[in-house]
């Protein structure tokens, strides 16, 4: 499937006020930023069955756009795995779940099928038989057209693709790990470059700090994110390192810091790389889809590369 050089994550899309003390988001805000995606060529979405708050909202409010629009263009992605309901299957990756989750899914997505459907994270408590035997009777009904695995550490991914070609299952396509110039799962990637399997990465700007607001001897501005959590706390020497980096390629290319860092890894090398960008603003949206044009030498790419010594 064909899929546009950034993909709109949506876990924020729409926020109730106070929520978990995430900024306040409402519903026309969360459908002028999809709105404001598809018109700049954006047709890859990405949500989950938790996301928003409520939980399942943003899969609501996508629904309500989805309606308004070419579905046979859009690919549209979610995901299984957290509590949504209550009692002992309301989470989980066994059978039940999945299948009560999907088709409630769509429900609020209001369509058929799902282009992408992930596993959100991995389970300890249910076989890997039972989770993609069940996937697998999605795709053979067309509820599902691929599968995806999220969060899952390298050797899950192996075990998941042993037991997937033991058993003749449907395999894993993509896989959504966390990825940026800053984060970087190297043995995870390894794994889906020898296996042909597409990474769509999450905080490819690490939380913001790779969009340059922020500066070492200076508190963050007071309406970013590490102005209100401890996130900008934690970044080290060699984050640093690296934002010094994406700036310095940024003035060559005559580009902003997070279109490089977004070019960084898309450019991945050997495998087909789609960040995901969670704009909470037109602006920012716009600026994120200007990085698809953005393209880096593979000297400029290796220093950005080589400001952190490693990955996992």
């Amino acid at each position: 499937m064909a899929v546009s050089g950034v993909c709109l994550g949506t876990s924020r899309l729409v926020v109730e006020e106070d929520a978990d003390g995430l900024a306040a988001r409402s519903r026309e805000a969360g459908l002028d930023l999809l709105e404001a995606a598809w018109d700049h060529g954006v047709n890859f979405i990405d949500t989950a069955n938790i996301y928003g708050r409520p939980r399942g909202e943003s899969e609501v409010v996508i629904g309500d756009w989805l309606s308004g629009v070419d579905r046979g263009q859009v690919v549209l992605a979610s995901k299984v795995r957290g509590d949504l309901y209550e009692g002992p299957n309301g989470g989980g990756l066994s059978r039940k779940h999945i299948m009560r989750a999907v088709e409630d899914s769509l429900d609020r997505l209001g369509t058929d099928y799902l282009d992408l459907y992930y596993l959100h994270w991995w389970d300890d408590d249910v076989p890997l038989e039972t989770t993609f035997a069940a996937l697998d009777d999605l795709v053979d009904r067309g509820r599902v057209h691929h599968v995806g695995v999220s969060n899952f550490a390298p050797w899950q991914l192996v075990e998941t693709l042993r037991v997937c070609a033991d058993h003749g299952f449907v395999t894993p396509d993509v896989v959504q790990p966390e990825y940026s110039a800053i984060e970087r799962p190297t043995a995870l990637l390894e794994v889906c470059r020898r296996e042909g399997i597409a990474v769509c990465g999450y905080r490819p700007l690490a939380g913001g700090f790779l969009t340059g607001k922020y500066e070492r001897d200076a508190a963050p501005p007071p309406d970013s994110r590490g102005g209100h959590s401890e996130e900008f706390e934690g970044f080290d020497d060699d984050a640093w390192s690296v934002l010094a980096a994406v700036e310095a390629v940024a003035e060559v290319v005559d580009a902003t810091p997070a279109q490089v860092a977004l070019a960084w890894v898309r450019e991945t090398p050997g495998l087909t790389s789609i960040p995901i960008v969670g704009a909470t603003s037109v602006a920012q949206l716009e600026e994120n889809v200007g990085s698809t044009t953005v393209s880096l030498s593979r000297s400029q790419r290796e220093t950005i590369t080589d400001a952190l010594a490693s990955g996992d």
